[in-house]
C-alpha cells in the first residue's frame, strides 16, 4: 500500500491594485487559471481584489517568484504580488496587533495590514501628516495601521507606506486577512 503524500504548504498571494476603480481589471477565473498553469494547486480566490489562496511545493522565495511571473504574464505588466505562508498569516492573527481597536466600527476606525515586498530600511512615522492614518508598528514585512475619518475623508495607507518606506506594498483590511487565513 503506497504511503499517503504529505499535504503541500498553503500560501496566500495578495495582488496590488487589481480591480480597483476600474483599473487593472482581471477576472478571478483568469487569475485562478494563471496560478494553476504556474503549477500551483487547490487555487481559490477571495473577493475581486486579487486575493489568491493556493498550495505549492517549494520555498516561499521560489513560490513568490513563480506567482509574480504568473501574474505579470496574465496582466501583461508588472503588478506587485506579496506572498505569505499560512503559518505567517496565522502568526499575524495570533499577534493581535489591533487589540481593542477591533471592537470599533468602520465609521470609527479601519484596520489595515500592508504587505511589503521586502523589509524596509526606514521606519514609518507614528501618524500621517493629516492625522487620518496611525501606524501601530511593523512585523517583518507587514505594517499595521488604523485609518480614521478626518474632515469626511478616511485614510488609506498603501500610497503613504510605499512613499515613506520606499518599497512596494499592497494593503488589505484586517477582516480580509482573517478570512484568507480561514480559507488557507
Amino acid at each position: 500500500m503506497p504511503a499517503a503524500e504529505a499535504p503541500m504548504p498553503s500560501f496566500v498571494a495578495f495582488l496590488r491594485a487589481v480591480n480597483v476603480g476600474g483599473a487593472n481589471v482581471v477576472r478571478m477565473a483568469d487569475l485562478r487559471e494563471a496560478f494553476a498553469a504556474a503549477g500551483f494547486h487547490q487555487v481559490t480566490t477571495f473577493r475581486q481584489s486579487g486575493n489568491v489562496r493556493f498550495e505549492a511545493a517549494g520555498t516561499p522565495a521560489v513560490v513568490q517568484r513563480k506567482a509574480q511571473a504568473a501574474v505579470t504574464k496574465l496582466m501583461k505588466q508588472d503588478t506587485a504580488v506579496m506572498v505569505r505562508t499560512r503559518p505567517q498569516l496565522r502568526a499575524l492573527l495570533k499577534a493581535d496587533p489591533f487589540g481593542d481597536l477591533r471592537k470599533l466600527g468602520p465609521d470609527e476606525a479601519r484596520l489595515y495590514v500592508s504587505f511589503l515586498g521586502k523589509v524596509p530600511d526606514k521606519a514609518l512615522p507614528k501618524a500621517s501628516p493629516t492625522g487620518d492614518l496611525e501606524f501601530l508598528g511593523r512585523r517583518g514585512k507587514d505594517v499595521f495601521s488604523v485609518g480614521r475619518r478626518v474632515r469626511g475623508h478616511s485614510g488609506n495607507p498603501n500610497a503613504f507606506v510605499e512613499k515613506e518606506l520606499g518599497v512596494r506594498a499592497t494593503t488589505r483590511y484586517w477582516s480580509v486577512v482573517e478570512a484568507m487565513v480561514e480559507l488557507a
